[in-house]
């Protein structure tokens, strides 16, 4: 591999090999895409691919939540985490064609779990917090539309479906099959949550918003009638204008013509809440 534009702690991490408890010194075969707090290369010591994950900022969150996961086979497992937490080595998943059923049925074994008894377990997904943040930096226009779609988030934050662990960031990226069975990466933002915002999420980043009934099949069928009620739609709204707005604040001047196709279907999902964005 050629050593372009590299992070200069990935020589360093590797040099740690030995702590790892691996039998010879892995070689780096590739770089994945960078992340928003890490930068991740698959790795390869003998016949066995690795993750190394060098991180930016502090995620002993993400690493708290991915070692909890992983015991319930819902992530892949984190070999060695360093003193320091700048870097972790982990399980790599292999990527395969996105099944329906199995992500459908890991998704309810993800909502099914009991959360850990101490932190993150405690934590609860905070919606408008993270608006607040990001509307800091998306400017005036964001914020108009933010407060005209505030009905309809008022609308989920006050449904009563019980809480439980959420991932919060089901884009395609993070999710795999692997087999039957379904893993998640990348969880900085799990936390309990209402587990509609991970229902409507992957129902959209996967595109199966024709298979919907399929999936609430896999998923809970008692629950399938609300796929056309306003929680649906008013989830819908929440998980998309977080996503929205945290690429606003990123690109305040271009980002608008970027999110266009996501804003269009913010604004159909809002229709069917009566709300005119």
């Amino acid at each position: 591999m050629v050593k372009v534009d590299l992070p200069a702690n990935l020589d360093q991490a590797l040099s740690q090999w030995r702590q790892w408890e691996l039998a010879e010194e892995p070689r780096v075969i590739k770089r994945f895409g960078t992340g928003e707090n890490h930068d991740c290369f698959l790795l390869q010591q003998g016949a066995t691919p690795l993750v190394l994950k060098l991180f930016r900022s502090p995620q002993q969150h993400a690493i708290k939540w991915q070692q909890w996961a992983a015991t319930a086979g819902l992530a892949p497992e984190v070999l060695y985490l360093d003193e320091l937490g700048s870097y972790a080595v982990m399980d790599y998943c292999p990527t395969l064609e996105p099944n329906l059923n199995s992500l459908a049925q890991g998704l309810k074994r993800l909502h099914e779990q009991t959360p850990p008894a101490k932190e993150p377990g405690s934590v609860r997904f905070d919606l408008l917090y993270f608006c607040d943040q990001y509307l800091s930096n998306a400017g005036d226009q964001a914020r108009d539309l933010h407060h005209a779609l505030l009905p309809g988030l008022d609308h989920w934050l006050n449904d009563s479906t019980p809480d439980c662990v959420c991932h919060n960031d089901l884009v395609v990226e993070n999710c795999f099959t692997a087999g039957e069975s379904a893993r998640f990466i990348d969880w900085e933002y799990a936390a309990l949550n209402n587990p509609w915002f991970d229902i409507a999420s992957m129902l959209y980043y996967q595109g199966w918003q024709a298979q919907a009934e399929q999936f609430m099949q896999q998923y809970r069928s008692d629950w399938l009638p609300l796929l056309s009620s306003p929680l649906f739609y008013s989830a819908s709204c929440a998980f998309l204008w977080t996503d929205i707005l945290w690429n606003l604040a990123r690109d305040p001047n271009h980002g608008w013509q970027a999110q266009s196709e996501k804003l269009d279907h913010l604004r159909e999902f809002a229709a069917h809440l009566k709300i005119s964005l």
